[in-house]
């Protein structure tokens, strides 16, 4: 998985975080959107409801205006009554004059029926014989009954409502007393009175009496079978929603019966009122919306951004993490934390890795990790955590033993972790696998050690060419001086000669001294080694010399035998030189077997032998100075062996050879750290 695709895994798709940022915006905008229609509609029942209770008690209003209208003209036709009687004629004044009501401003005039004969007054007011058949046909009954006629048409053109009451209880002879239509809907004048508004004043027989809409006045209107009668026959004193029946504005109109006159009064409030009183806060509350809807979409915005910001951020950490861990792989490198006070240590995805361990082993105790070292070393990394905890920053490297067997080397770095106050509340670390490091200096060390000795070999080699010229010019020299010591004749030739010869000698000695301190490696003194660090040294030596071709070397160690006293440097050369002669004796066809053996000698000192499987040794004493048995050979490599073996106090011998192969043995006697000097040994 590239790190693209980690990185989308790790913090999921950004389109699901967008998308529930815009449901739940969009949520809010339909809840605020809602909450608003919701306050509207409870705004607008509330004034509804108070429109209706104003319209119900103008209705009431209005009713008590007529019904106190019609007893003051109760109270007129009873006085015009008791006028006709004064006069004595039961009829008054031909014309009708001569009444107390002639100067009242609240009536128009007044009527006197009888078959036959209608009088009228003011003087000069006629009725229409349409009108007068209307009149006669009204029927009141009873001494305190009234009658209201719809409007009346007179001479002067004016529309008038007849008060009628029986005269002396005689329907057929009536007094009636006449109202303007616009009396009744005075009630209004001193009240505010919308445009839309309408009060009128209808008869059960569906003749309007009076009527007042805005500030016309009209009667006189039929409407029977319309809405409005269905609705007063239906409920007298009702209310009800529904267009008026003259302009069809949309109007709650409220019903109140006058049941003894046969009228009812109706006030109705169109609709419009309930919208012109909600503008100015349904503006209000539109504004709060749209406020509201704003702050939504900017607070949506503001979180899409600002996740958008943190998902950049997140990104830029989790990529620098995984940077960090792909380098942490690169370098075979994890980390971990431990805090002692919950006892948890917790491993980092490489480390679980490097360790073998599953990924729901993220967390353990310090003391599962003592499963990959021994007790020693757990000991020790205790130890250095409680150095850490202390304030100690540690570096140590330390072996560790895999599940499937496998050991590598670590290095670990650990420092203390603080807690904001500078309290020390845990350890942070790494662990490097550092095995790949340990090979090479291991490697290294060995290749120094082998050109050492190839260096040595080489120096041998030249030492051999060194000697062959003072060796041969000494003997040149102890020649001549013998020959002229036949010649006696001249005896200071003879001197200078055997001068010259000894300048020789003593310049070889130095030539073998310098080679002798070459071969003690600077390091005279005898020492207790293991016998397997000895042999550690010297097997890697030869299998890198023999790379390209199968050698089959064994190490036999008796036991008792674990330790020696020696000079390791120059054993690890004897050891090398046999070693390499046995690979080198066979051909390149022939797998070479090489067996080194340690055991208790003859003289109770460490026997060691070299045994291979190649033809033999032909030349007479291998050991000897420039003899050898291979092409181009020196003859330096068993000769240098048996110098050291003897420094030692030990012997060197060809315990075998033959075509099967040869074995080479040599004895270290039993030696102290105050023993033989090896250097002394060699004179």
């Amino acid at each position: 998985m590239d790190r693209e695709s980690r990185l989308s895994t790790l913090l999921g798709t950004p389109e699901r975080g967008r998308w529930f940022v815009l449901v739940l915006s969009g949520l809010a905008i339909v809840l605020a959107c809602f909450l608003t229609a919701q306050q509207l509609a409870f705004e607008r029942r509330q004034a509804t409801e108070a429109l209706v209770r104003d319209n119900q008690a103008r209705a009431y209003s209005f009713e008590q205006y007529v019904l106190r209208t019609l007893e003051a003209a109760d109270l007129a036709t009873q006085q015009l009554e008791r006028d006709i009687h004064r006069n004595g004629t039961g009829l008054g004044r031909a014309d009708g004059s001569g009444t107390s009501l002639d100067r009242s401003p609240l009536f128009e005039g007044v009527i006197i029926h009888v078959p036959g004969q209608t009088l009228v007054s003011p003087a000069g007011l006629r009725l229409s014989d349409v009108d007068k058949e209307v009149l006669d046909g009204v029927r009141v009954t009873g001494d305190h009954s009234l009658s209201v006629t719809p409007p009346l048409t007179f001479s002067d053109g004016r529309n008038l409502i007849a008060v009628v009451r029986a005269l002396d209880g005689d329907s057929r002879r009536k007094v009636a007393v006449l109202l303007d239509p616009k009396r009744f809907t005075d009630f209004a004048t001193d009240v505010s009175f919308q445009d839309d508004d309408l009060i009128s004043l209808i008869g059960l027989d569906g003749i309007t009496r009076a009527r007042r809409t805005g500030n016309m006045l009209s009667s006189g209107e039929d409407v029977r079978g319309t809405l409005v009668m269905k609705r007063q026959l239906a409920n007298p004193n009702g209310t009800y929603l529904g267009p008026s029946v003259l302009d069809g504005v949309p109007r709650y109109f409220s019903h109140r019966r006058l049941a003894r006159y046969s009228l009812f009064a109706t006030s109705g409030m169109s609709t419009e009122l309930v919208d012109k009183q909600l503008a100015p806060r349904r503006f209000v509350l539109l504004g709060i919306l749209a406020a509201a809807i704003c702050a939504i979409i900017a607070t949506g915005a503001a979180v899409l951004v600002a996740a958008q910001r943190r998902r950049d951020r997140v990104s830029e950490v989790l990529a620098a993490n995984i940077r960090l861990n792909e380098a942490q792989k690169i370098g075979s490198m994890g980390d971990w934390d431990y805090f002692p006070a919950e006892d948890r240590l917790k491993w980092s995805d490489n480390l679980r890795a490097m360790y073998g361990r599953r990924d729901d082993e993220e967390v353990s105790q310090l003391s599962d990790v003592s499963q990959y070292f021994s007790p020693g070393d757990a000991d020790r990394i205790a130890a250095e955590i409680d150095a850490v905890l202390q304030g100690e920053t540690r570096t140590y490297d330390i072996e560790v033993r895999m599940p499937d067997g496998r050991t590598s080397m670590r290095r670990i770095v650990a420092a203390p972790v603080r807690d904001a106050s500078g309290q020390i509340i845990g350890a942070h670390g790494t662990d490097q696998d550092i095995t790949k490091d340990a090979q090479l200096r291991e490697a290294e060390a060995r290749l120094q050690e082998l050109a050492r000795l190839e260096s040595m070999n080489a120096l041998t080699a030249t030492l051999a060419h060194e000697l062959n010229q003072p060796l041969a010019i000494a003997s040149n020299y102890l020649s001549a001086a013998a020959r002229h010591a036949r010649q006696i004749e001249h005896p200071g030739k003879v001197t200078e000669m055997i001068a010259e010869g000894h300048k020789q000698i003593l310049h070889l000695a130095q030539i073998i001294s310098a080679a002798r301190d070459l071969v003690a490696h600077s390091s005279s003194h005898l020492v207790e080694m293991p016998v397997k660090d000895i042999f550690d040294a010297v097997v890697p030596l030869l299998r890198s010399l023999w790379k390209g071709r199968r050698a089959q070397i064994d190490v036999t160690v008796a036991p008792g035998e674990e330790l020696v006293f020696c000079n390791s440097a120059q054993i690890k050369q004897v050891l090398f030189n046999l070693g390499k002669n046995g690979l080198e004796a066979l051909p390149e066809d022939e797998e070479p077997k090489l067996s080194f053996g340690v055991e208790r000698g003859e003289a109770g000192g460490t026997r060691f032998s070299v045994t291979d499987n190649g033809p033999g040794i032909s030349v007479g004493d291998p050991f000897a100075a420039m003899s050898s048995s291979k092409q181009g050979g020196l003859g330096l490599g068993l000769a240098l062996a048996r110098t050291i073996v003897e420094a030692h106090g030990g012997r060197i011998w060809i315990e075998k050879t033959g075509p099967e192969g040869t074995v080479v043995a040599f004895e270290i006697p039993p030696q102290t750290e105050e023993g033989l000097v090896p250097s002394q040994a060699v004179h």
